[in-house]
């Protein structure tokens, strides 16, 4: 039988570690952060029998602020992933100031991690579940953007892992194959 596949947002989930636990940290936010972002990735792969792991992350100067100048402008802080001021030029903000000991955190245990200049971890997501599809039992889209339903095939599936939220339906897991998405 062929291996499975568990392709991450890489983005998402360094936002949603890094304000539930790293931001808490005074001293050492982004070991924090690392750290919890690497043991998130192995449960979720764990609950996917994922036997591969690709963890994409957002490149620097998203291609689409050129063609679309407000793109991302209605999210708040917490959300965005980069402060672009007056000049249009990306800043880091905290969340991505974690981000390279995550990216050797994940090295160190053997996973595999990429940021392409000018791209966004969606766009790494979508282009690995068309590429690798055929070579894995099942490929795992690990995100909450439901711009990669387009990538869902019979062995393409979103998976949204589920958050530590308030509401019920959000600390539940949702998984897509494209029999459930055809149903919708």
């Amino acid at each position: 039988m062929k291996p499975n596949l568990a392709v991450f947002d890489g983005t998402w989930g360094l936002h949603r570690t890094y304000h539930a636990i790293g931001h808490r940290s005074k001293s050492f936010p982004s070991l924090a952060t690392a750290s919890a972002f690497v043991s998130w990735v192995a449960d979720v792969c764990l609950s996917l029998n994922a036997t591969h792991v690709l963890v994409g992350f957002d490149g620097p100067n998203s291609f689409r602020y050129d063609v679309y100048p407000a793109y991302k402008s209605n999210r708040s802080g917490k959300e965005e992933a980069v402060d672009r001021g007056d000049d249009g030029i990306a800043e880091p903000s905290a969340v991505y100031d974690t981000m390279e000991e995550t990216q050797k955190a994940l090295g160190m245990l053997g996973f595999t991690s990429i940021q392409i200049e000018r791209y966004e971890a969606d766009d790494v997501l979508v282009s690995a579940g068309a590429a690798y599809s055929k070579h894995f039992n099942r490929v795992y889209l690990v995100c909450r953007d439901k711009d990669v339903l387009q990538a869902v095939d019979k062995n393409v599936i979103l998976y949204t892992p589920p958050m530590q939220k308030h509401t019920r339906a959000e600390r539940i897991a949702r998984t897509v194959t494209l029999a459930s998405f055809q149903k919708e």
